[in-house]
């Protein structure tokens, strides 16, 4: 569960929480800022929509929908997440998502995966090839910013003697896909997803051992090739002629000589 939340929140508008000084760190377009007085929580400053309460409103409120259906349906752990609508010092509006701290290690730095997490990390990346694959069939924005720079092995904060497991910690308001997004070619994209999920996984192999072969992922990863070279040949003829990336033409050869596209 995402846990318990104001459901007026989102629409208050009101000061601005107490910050640390000095506290803020930087995603792509959001600034991180820890709170004065809760060291359990940090609050990410998103950007409103169009400068619109209304419209913050609906797409911030569908935003946590998406990620209540990741956590409660595909078991993908997060961050608990409360949202407020308010004002900086200069008076400009944001959208303040306050959510947990995970305290632990980065994807990015993790270089060992011991047997007993193995089925922690399937578990935990098996949910979100799963929760991507059956929102793309359903034409639903599905999630693509799952890199290893948005995933922590750790625990939140405020459980101090919880059990260490896979987060997902990226909960801002540009890591979906939509079909009707702007300048966006949805089925194209959820190709180069799957394809980089495939670069990514044969990477955490060698980084973490020969050993560790993580075959549930590539089970269902073969899964949605089959899915793809079925009912999406046409679409996926359309993106390999207009692919530029070299590493798309091994992702070519493998539809080609093992799902016969």
């Amino acid at each position: 569960m995402l846990g318990e939340r104001n459901k007026h929140n989102l629409g208050s508008l009101r000061e601005p929480f107490k910050l640390k000084e000095g506290s803020a760190s930087f995603e792509t377009r959001t600034t991180l800022r820890e709170f004065e007085d809760n060291p359990d929580k940090i609050v990410r400053e998103e950007p409103m929509i169009n400068d619109s309460i209304d419209e913050s409103i609906i797409y911030y409120s569908n935003l946590r929908k998406l990620f209540e259906e990741m956590c409660n349906k595909y078991g993908i752990n997060m961050p608990d997440i409360d949202m407020v609508i308010g004002e900086k010092g200069n008076g400009q509006k944001y959208v303040f998502m306050v959510v947990d701290k995970i305290e632990g290690e980065n994807l990015v730095n993790l270089q060992s995966l011991p047997e007993k997490e193995k089925e922690k990390f399937e578990t935990f990346y098996l949910g979100l090839l799963r929760s991507t694959f059956d929102a793309y069939k359903s034409r639903k924005p599905f999630f693509s910013d799952s890199v290893d720079r948005n995933i922590m092995y750790g625990h939140k904060s405020k459980e101090k003697d919880g059990q260490e497991d896979f987060f997902l910690i990226d909960v801002g308001g540009d890591g979906f896909i939509r079909e009707k997004g702007e300048y966006i070619v949805y089925d194209h994209e959820f190709f180069a997803h799957v394809f980089c999920t495939e670069l990514d996984l044969h990477d955490f192999e060698i980084k973490f051992g020969e050993n560790v072969v993580l075959g549930k992922i590539r089970s269902k990863l073969d899964e949605i090739y089959r899915y793809l070279v079925i009912n999406k040949r046409p679409e996926l003829k359309d993106f390999f002629f207009k692919s530029q990336s070299g590493n798309m033409q091994i992702f070519l050869n493998k539809l080609t000589k093992s799902f016969n596209f």
